[in-house]
């Protein structure tokens, strides 16, 4: 597998306790037949394309062996261990021991890539979240909620902003970015 220069483990529980003691959330996973790897903490997800080997085989990817890869530009052969192209190699947790990866593609909303209704700057997202949010404590997050105006026929209006709800009758807009 080409190591993704994307930061992907940033979507994977960071510790056991973080997963709820789920380990399979602590770990991406590979999916061979679909070129892609994917990461999860049970409330965020990231999937990005991946290009994989003949030899890989899909299943667990550890984050250190992503973050380790990424850090020598070296690429990861996941079949029965982790071995990175410059020369070591992790080993690669199975399902039997970790558990079962979740069903992805029944969470994730049928959109093709490139076509999503609206596109919003992250950066810009978190700063208004962060302004009409409370301070939030260490494991809280900070809770918003996203109202998108709409046409005549329900279509969303990529004209006008969004509403972004907070705390205690906080909001803000943002504006669709645009082409």
């Amino acid at each position: 597998m080409h190591t993704p220069s994307k930061l992907i483990e940033k979507a994977a529980a960071q510790t056991l306790a973080a997963s709820t003691y789920r380990e399979y959330l602590t770990h991406a996973y590979l999916d061979v037949e679909r070129q892609r790897l994917i990461a999860t903490n049970g409330q965020i997800m990231a999937i990005v394309p991946v290009i994989c080997e003949d030899s890989d085989t899909s299943g667990y990817v550890t984050l250190d062996a992503l973050v380790l890869a990424r850090k020598a530009k070296a690429n990861i052969a996941a079949n029965g261990s982790l071995a990175l192209s410059d020369g070591r190699v992790l080993p690669r947790p199975d399902a039997d021991t970790v558990g079962k990866y979740p069903d992805i593609d029944r969470v994730l909303p049928a959109a093709p890539i490139g076509q999503a209704d609206i596109y919003l700057d992250a950066n810009l997202l978190y700063r208004l979240a962060q302004a009409i949010s409370r301070k939030a404590e260490k494991h809280d997050g900070l809770r918003i909620g996203l109202t998108f105006a709409k046409n005549s026929d329900g279509t969303i209006d990529h004209t006008r902003g969004v509403r972004v709800d907070g705390y205690d009758d906080a909001c803000g807009v943002i504006m669709p970015m645009r082409e």
